[in-house]
């Protein structure tokens, strides 16, 4: 244990975090950032079972309307809103966020747009 010194006035004997070991608060409790984190998933408003997981996988291994028709099942039970999968697909790495248009993928489109069917167009951009 070893006195901290705040604003010129010792607080008291300070002890080391139960968690990670960094410098706690009084009587051996967590450190801010430990009492945080903590905080943090407690407040968790959708909790994962392993069923819904792989019931989410299941979804996305569909084409896309039967992924919505999977997805709309899935919201439907839970009730939880569909961004709530959308986020859990791309932590799970199974769905990716759009990216954004390059400068040579702006430019094509623009000088075949008008010109090429978009679903050619889609094509040779990979999109």
């Amino acid at each position: 244990m070893r006195s901290k010194r705040g604003r010129g006035v010792t607080t008291g004997p300070m002890a080391d975090c139960l968690n990670c070991g960094k410098d706690g608060g009084p009587k051996s409790e967590p450190c801010l950032a430990c009492r945080l984190r903590q905080f943090g998933e407690d407040r968790r408003k959708y909790f994962w079972t392993p069923q819904l997981i792989s019931d989410l996988r299941e979804a996305y291994k569909l084409r896309r309307g039967e992924r919505a028709i999977a997805l709309d099942r899935l919201v439907a039970v839970t009730k939880w809103p569909r961004r709530a999968f959308w986020s859990k697909a791309i932590e799970l790495g199974i769905c990716f966020e759009r990216r954004a248009w390059s400068a040579a993928e702006d430019e094509f489109l623009r000088m075949h747009l008008g010109v090429q069917r978009t679903a050619s167009i889609a094509r040779r951009l990979g999109r």
